[in-house]
């Protein structure tokens, strides 16, 4: 399937599945001068960044609401206020946004796949030395952090890193 960017930010094209092409993807890398990316083919490159965005749509609860209710992206947004509490244009898609695609496709394509599949196996319950027991909680291990893509959406999610909600009790 091949990448089709909301070049616009229209939200309009029922057809859009990305956020950046891929020339913007290979500038983004070759930038940075990170080179394992060019090195794929096209096809692998493009389905990596398919990958990234659908799972950036889904990763997080982005701040207000999507531009058109028959947009099939989470980008465009109306009412997004940045880390600075600037308004986002509605019909902007944030660089920052962009940026964390291009990471995730990264991520995908060479660290681990975002839709694998993980043997989690069974929870040790307990175990006994002589006459030391120590039983366990059931444990299912976390996911991989994603650090850096937390920080470039963190100003554009509903709770962004840092903000806080007073209880106050009587």
């Amino acid at each position: 399937m091949p990448l089709i960017v909301p070049e616009t930010g229209s939200g309009a094209d029922p057809l859009a599945n990305s956020y950046v092409s891929l020339s913007a993807a290979d500038s983004y890398f070759q930038d940075r001068g990170i080179t394992e990316w060019g090195v794929e083919v096209t096809a692998i490159r493009e389905g990596s960044l398919l990958y990234a965005a659908r799972w950036l749509d889904h990763a997080y609860n982005w701040q207000a609401s999507i531009k058109d209710f028959d947009q099939p992206m989470a980008w465009p947004r109306f009412g997004v206020l940045d880390q600075e509490r600037r308004l986002i244009e509605n019909n902007e898609i944030p660089t920052p946004i962009k940026d964390a695609q291009c990471e995730l496709a990264f991520e995908h394509l060479k660290v681990a796949a975002l839709n694998r599949v993980d043997d989690l196996g069974g929870p040790v319950e307990s175990v006994r030395v002589g006459t030391l027991a120590v039983a366990f909680r059931e444990f299912q291990p976390g996911d991989r952090t994603r650090a850096y893509v937390d920080l470039l959406v963190r100003g554009y999610t509903e709770y962004p890193s840092g903000s806080a909600v007073a209880i106050l009790r009587g």
